[in-house]
C-alpha cells in the first residue's frame, strides 16, 4: 500500500514538473499558485484529494477527447496527455478501493455507510469546483467559458455532446482494469441518468406538437 501511494506522488509530481515545463516552454501567461497547507488530518486531506480527482478526471475525459478531435493541439502532444490521462485514471480506480478498504478497516464496510461517505465528500469536492468556476468567471470578466470559447476545441459544441463524450471515455477507460476492483460511480451515474432524460426531451416535444 505504502509503494502504490509513493508511485501515485511521484506521477503526480512528474505531471506538474510537465505542465512547468510546458508554460516555460511556450511562455504562457500563468502563475503557480502555493501548495495548501495539508492540516493535521491527513485521512481527510488524502480523501478530498481523491475525490476531486475523481471529478477532474471524468470531466477531463471529454475536454481530451473533444479537444483531439479538433486537432487543437499536434499529434504528438496528445500522445503525451494520453499517458497522463492512464495514469489518472489509475490514481482514481486505487482510490476508490483505497477508500473502501479504509472504511472496512472502521467497521463501516457495508455500501450503505460506503456511500454515505462518498456522497459527504463528493459534496465538499462540487463545492470546490464550484468556488473554482467562480473565481475564473471574476478574472475572465464574468464570461461563462462553455458559452464563449467551447467552440474553440469543436464546432456545434453542446453541453449533452460534453456530457457524453464525458460518460464513454469514462466507460472505455475504465473497462481496462480488473473486474473486481471498484471503480467511481457517482459522476458516471448522474451522467447517465441526464443523458436518458436528454434523450426523452425529444420525444416529449414531439408528443407536445402532436397534442
Amino acid at each position: 500500500m505504502r509503494e502504490a501511494v509513493v508511485l501515485q506522488g511521484f506521477e503526480e509530481a512528474r505531471h506538474a514538473n510537465l505542465l512547468r515545463l510546458m508554460v516555460r516552454r511556450y511562455g504562457l501567461a500563468t502563475e503557480e499558485r502555493p501548495l495548501e497547507e495539508l492540516g493535521l488530518d491527513l485521512y481527510r486531506a488524502f480523501a478530498d484529494f481523491g475525490y476531486g480527482e475523481c471529478i477532474d478526471s471524468f470531466l477531463g475525459f471529454g475536454v481530451f477527447k473533444i479537444a483531439r478531435q479538433s486537432k487543437f493541439l499536434p499529434e504528438a502532444l496528445f500522445e503525451i496527455f494520453d499517458r497522463l490521462m492512464l495514469e489518472e485514471t489509475r490514481h482514481i480506480v486505487f482510490f476508490i478501493n483505497w477508500m473502501a478498504w479504509q472504511e472496512t478497516a472502521r467497521g463501516r464496510g457495508a455500501r450503505i455507510w460506503r456511500a454515505l461517505v462518498s456522497a459527504r465528500y463528493y459534496g465538499r469536492a462540487i463545492g470546490r469546483l464550484i468556488g473554482t468556476i467562480r473565481r475564473g468567471q471574476k478574472e475572465n470578466d464574468g464570461k461563462d467559458f462553455s458559452a464563449t470559447q467551447a467552440s474553440v476545441f469543436l464546432e456545434g459544441f453542446t453541453f449533452r455532446r460534453f456530457v457524453e463524450e464525458c460518460y464513454a471515455e469514462n466507460a472505455r477507460r475504465m473497462a481496462d482494469f480488473n473486474t473486481d476492483l471498484l471503480r467511481p460511480r457517482f459522476l458516471p451515474s448522474l451522467a447517465g441518468a441526464a443523458l436518458s432524460g436528454l434523450r426523452l426531451l425529444p420525444i416529449r416535444a414531439a408528443s407536445a406538437a402532436r397534442s
